[in-house]
């Protein structure tokens, strides 16, 4: 007599004839029939969906059903439907092997461009290469720097900072927990936060400054630079909205731009003759096969990717744009934000002339204001997008001196999981604010299953 096959907890399994990875929340049993469903002829060696949510199969003669907890697909080879989260990251590195569990206990760094973590991981030996060292895989696949965990968290009270020119993807194999900061703002080398354009991990850097005017902004949405315009500011960079204008200088805030596929960060601020525009916030995939938790701590706790404030300018010079916020993409079949979490992509403002005042860089808060302006008639700059103020805040005209720089507007967040929904837990925010609205800056949507 053949035995059921009992799946206990959430599996990651191929189906018959499928090569695909699905997953399931439960128990599921696959039990295996005298071969009734199919008649005297016995069962037929090819996969059927015996209905929408099962899979019957053949195995020794006998058919076989089971469970998919995420639908029978019955397209090609019939299977059970797979998780698939968004490229760089596959449904192979779900089954990664020799990984192990992860919890960040002091604040530190994780470089996306050797795959080193401080106190956890060394950096690899080729970062092109797939290597798993101290419990954790790490590649850099078309521009982005995929780690890849058994469990991963970041506890309470502790803050993780992203840097490299690469983005970053967190991979659980299980189960993702951040009660404290993932910081992707633009940290250099050093570990400074927001020097000279600098850019958050798959951020695009703020324009530098020349001896008689301001590059533009790199990135899709990058602002544009002082240039010509002498008496006026640079414009903030572009993303989820549109880069506030530089104070005297129509249309040079950054345009927006839709979250792309590998995972890019926000666009920089406009540069100008005197100081950097800030930097694009960063961008941060994180995918699990079973959940995602953000916050749930005593203390705030969450992702910020915001953009980087324009740099003050000196004597007769405006200060730089501000860095839109970059990208958050979450992709999980639970994705839970509880009290004290946030996920934030605020723009960065811009910074004016005759002060040696940064603008402020995009914050884990729901609002903020620009840098002031300086002394002698310079403009007062503008403030950063947040929550549903999406674009930037042009900067304002000077009256004797050159304008304000603008603010950067707001990144994009996107959140996927089985239902399509997400409820925050009291206390809880995204900036920008989720929204229904297709195009929106920050939407909700189910998983994407094949």
């Amino acid at each position: 007599m053949k035995k059921a096959v009992l799946v206990l907890g959430l599996t990651v399994a191929a189906c018959v004839g499928d090569d695909s990875v699905t997953t399931d929340s439960g128990a599921d049993v696959a039990t295996q029939d005298s071969g009734g469903d199919t008649g005297s002829q016995g069962c037929s060696a090819a996969p059927s969906c015996k209905d929408p949510s099962t899979l019957s199969s053949c195995v020794d003669g006998g058919a076989t059903t089971t469970p998919c907890a995420l639908g029978c697909v019955s397209t090609g080879t019939a299977h059970c439907a797979a998780f698939q989260p968004n490229a760089p990251v596959t449904t192979a590195d779900l089954g990664t092997s020799g990984v192990v569990d992860v919890s960040i206990a002091a604040t530190g760094f994780i470089d996306t461009a050797t795959g080193a973590i401080d106190n956890v991981r060394p950096a690899n030996a080729v970062p092109t290469t797939s290597e798993v060292k101290s419990g954790v895989g790490f590649q850099v696949r078309n521009g982005v720097g995929v780690f890849v965990f058994q469990s991963f968290t970041i506890a309470d009270g502790v803050t993780l900072k992203a840097r490299g020119a690469n983005a970053l993807a967190i991979v659980g194999t299980q189960n993702v927990v951040i009660k404290g900061i993932l910081d992707a703002r633009g940290y250099d080398g050093t570990g400074a936060l927001c020097p000279n354009g600098t850019a958050g991990p798959g951020g695009a850097a703020g324009g530098g400054q020349t001896a008689s005017k301001g590059a533009d902004g790199l990135g899709a949405g990058g602002g544009k630079g002082q240039g010509i315009y002498t008496t006026a500011g640079p414009g903030g960079g572009g993303f989820g909205g549109i880069g506030g204008n530089g104070g005297g200088y129509p249309s040079s805030g950054g345009a927006s731009a839709l979250l792309a596929t590998p995972i890019v960060g926000g666009s920089g601020g406009g540069g100008s003759s005197g100081a950097y525009g800030g930097g694009g916030g960063g961008a941060v995939q994180i995918v699990s096969p079973t959940e995602i938790d953000i916050g749930g701590g005593a203390n705030p706790g969450g992702i910020n990717a915001g953009g980087c404030g324009g740099h003050g300018g000196s004597y007769g010079a405006t200060g730089g744009g501000g860095g839109s916020g970059g990208a958050i993409l979450l992709q999980s079949l639970v994705v839970t934000v509880l009290a004290q979490g946030a996920l934030a992509a605020n723009g960065g403002a811009g910074s004016t002339g005759n002060s040696a005042a940064q603008g402020s860089p995009g914050l884990m808060t729901t609002s903020y204001t620009g840098a002031p302006g300086g002394a002698n008639g310079y403009g007062n700059a503008g403030a950063g997008g947040y929550a549903t103020t999406y674009d930037g805040i042009s900067g304002a005209a000077g009256t004797t001196n050159p304008g304000g720089a603008g603010g950067g507007s707001v990144g994009r967040i996107r959140v996927e999981n089985q239902s399509g929904t997400l409820t925050l837990a009291n206390g809880a925010f995204t900036t920008p604010t989720i929204s229904t609205t297709a195009g929106a800056p920050a939407t909700v949507g189910a998983i994407t299953t094949k």
